[in-house]
């Protein structure tokens, strides 16, 4: 099956927004995205939303930061220059979200089904090496060319594991970082960082915060 055969998860635009309409991040609590998102999606092929550009809809995307509590710090990692099956908005740039589009699945879940077989399946985390999966708040960015077919839900989830091995072609490099790493990767002007992590990175720092962990 190709890319544009997938069924994804989408949501109406105007029934996800209703009115409270953002650009850039939300924190959870003023609105429950993640509720809504459950309540009123659907699935259709990838290719008909994207390619006729369906404009009054959002596909929802898990985007997690895996953090390590011990040693204060956040997997991040580096898409390859070049990739056969990658879109050339993605190469060479470095991320700190793990995520992907929503399929049908069997469980009642599938924000959560999702995001955790994505982890299996990038970098081979199971399932019981996450704790404290935490929703931090919501990403959309409708200035971005990728970014304005999708809707991020942000997670936070904690992990002992002190190395982690990107298992796919989407990855070139991956290691866990603190947040000073991640701030000067972001200063460095020959450095292309994913606008999501661009986005994500001042909420990461108040999760630090909020749980007692230095972020410089």
């Amino acid at each position: 099956m190709g890319k544009d055969d997938e069924q994804v998860m989408v949501v109406n635009k105007d029934i996800l927004f209703g009115d409270g309409y953002f650009q850039g991040f939300q924190p959870v609590g003023s609105s429950d995205y993640e509720s809504r998102i459950m309540k009123h999606l659907h699935f259709m092929r990838r290719g008909d939303v994207e390619n006729n550009l369906r404009l009054d809809l959002k596909q929802p995307i898990s985007y997690l930061i895996i953090v390590n509590p011990s040693s204060q710090t956040v997997f991040a990692y580096q898409r390859p220059d070049k990739s056969g099956s990658m879109e050339k908005r993605h190469q060479g740039k470095w991320s700190w979200g793990v995520g992907g589009h929503i399929n049908p699945c069997d469980s009642d879940d599938p924000l959560h089904a999702s995001l955790y077989r994505e982890l299996e399946e990038e970098v081979g985390v199971l399932r019981p090496n996450i704790k404290n999966l935490k929703v931090i708040g919501y990403i959309n960015d409708d200035v971005d060319s990728l970014g304005k077919d999708h809707f991020g839900i942000l997670y936070a989830a904690e992990t002992c594991l002190v190395e982690l091995r990107p298992r796919k072609e989407e990855m070139a490099q991956g290691k866990f970082l603190s947040i000073g790493e991640l701030e000067e990767i972001l200063r460095t002007p020959e450095v292309k960082v994913e606008t999501w992590s661009q986005i994500a990175l001042d909420p990461l720092k108040k999760y630090f915060e909020a749980n007692g962990l230095r972020h410089n």
